[in-house]
Formats: C-alpha cells, structure tokens, sequence
C-alpha cells in the first residue's frame, strides 16, 4: 500500500523545523524527502482528497498553524471529520509550529476527536 505524509506551513520545508522538534521520535521522517507540502488549508484538503482518489494512505502530517485565513486548527477539524467518515486510521501527527496558543488549540482538539474516535 502507498503511504505518505503532509507538512503544513505557508513557507518552511521539514528540514526547517528539525530544531524545534521537542519530541525527536518522528526525526527521520524530517529526514526523508517524500513529502507533500501543503502551504495553506485548500492545498491540504486537495491534497489529502487527491491522495485518497489514489488509494494511498495518509501515514504521518507534520502541523504549522498561520498558514493563511483558515489556519492549522482548521486543517485539523477538517482532517477529524474527513477520517471519521470514510472510517479511515488517523495517521501519525508532530505539530511543529511557533504559535503557542495555536499548538495548544490543535493539540486539544487532536486529543478530543482521538480520544472519542477510538474509545
């Protein structure tokens, strides 16, 4: 099966954000050059969408928040209900962004939609 991963921020590329990784599990993905690179929320939704058309799994997304009018919160509510309805595994997830307030609302909603999914 064709997996992959998305990283989302309106201008870094991974290799940027490898300093700033607190939880260094997920480094070697970092290292890896397969990535889909999504600089704002409808090039993550049509990326995921495009990919899904394609049969390939969605394995690891790596979360900017400021990506433009509709920010990383949103990709996340978006890639909650998307996964809920097509009953899809939630994939692997790093949030890398410098906006505290931001990583903390998308890691509060990962945990609500994550604890419910798989209870």
């Amino acid at each position: 099966m064709n997996r992959y991963k998305v990283f989302l921020d309106s201008k870094l590329k991974p290799s940027d954000v490898i300093e700033r990784l607190e939880d260094k599990t997920f480094l070697h993905y970092y290292l890896e050059e397969d990535w889909e690179i999504a600089r704002n929320y409808e090039e993550f939704i049509n990326t995921i969408l495009q990919k899904h058309t394609e049969e390939k799994t969605l394995m690891f997304v790596s979360l900017g928040h400021d990506v433009g009018e509709k920010n990383g919160y949103e990709c996340v509510n978006w890639l909650s209900a998307y996964i809920a309805e097509f009953k899809m595994e939630f994939p692997t997830f790093a949030i890398h962004t410098k906006n505290g307030q931001g990583a903390k609302n998308m890691q509060k909603l990962l945990t609500t939609f994550l604890d419910g999914y798989y209870c």
